[in-house]
Parts: structure tokens; sequence; C-alpha cells
């Protein structure tokens, strides 16, 4: 599903996503496609995903966001935005 899929705002935490990946996969959940973006396991508290803007880094407390609007992103821990 791509960014253009995107029907309404969905939200994950850190270990949300984790157990989503967990849970739809058969397979290691070294890489995950989100919305056509892929989600790479750098290590257990960390997820590097490849964006319009450049790499980014998922961690514990950030939050992922798919958004018919404004597509896919992440929120840092402690970001407003």
């Amino acid at each position: 599903m791509n960014s253009e899929q995107i029907k309404i705002k969905m939200e994950f935490t850190f270990d949300e996503f984790v157990q989503f990946a967990k849970d739809t996969t058969h397979e290691p959940h070294w890489n995950i496609l989100f919305f056509g973006h892929f989600l790479t396991h750098e290590n257990d508290q960390c997820y590097l995903i490849a964006l319009r803007y450049g790499v980014v880094k998922f961690e514990p407390g950030d939050t992922l966001v798919a958004d018919p609007v404004r597509g896919v992103y992440v929120i840092k821990s402690g970001d407003l935005s």
C-alpha cells in the first residue's frame, strides 16, 4: 500500500509497530514495507525509514504516522509537530 492509498490517519508507537511487524509477517521483521516505505531493522531499539527528505531513525518514544495529507513521517520523542 502506498501513501496515495492512505484513507485515514494512523499512528504507531515504536512498540506497537514492532508488534504489528511480528503479527503481519511470516518472515523476520528486518525489512517491512509500510505504505510504500521500507523500514529496516537496525537493532532492537531502532528501525531506519527512507523518506523523501532522507533516512530517519524510528526509535522507542517516537511515533510513526501514515497520513492521507502529509504521507508517512516520524514524530520524534519530544517533538510537537
